[in-house]
């Protein structure tokens, strides 16, 4: 999952994968940190170009990383 091809997948789909990995406590910090990356990501892309101050993406990136980890 490391290799050049993975940065290549939607975030999206990266995101489901982090998801299920998640409950697993080997990978859980892992995972948590590829969560958060990936919805901040996530977030980045549904508001670039909009005009803000950065709490949408903000706001976004932490509701994402809440659902995918709980």
């Amino acid at each position: 999952m490391r290799d050049g091809r993975w940065t290549t997948v939607p975030a999206e789909k990266r995101l489901q994968v982090y998801h299920k990995a998640f409950a697993d406590d080997v990978m859980r910090l892992e995972a948590a940190d590829a969560v958060i990356n990936l919805c901040h990501e996530r977030a980045d892309a549904k508001f670039k170009g909009r005009q803000g101050d950065g709490c949408d993406v903000a706001y976004d990136a932490i509701e994402c990383f809440w659902r995918h980890t709980n």
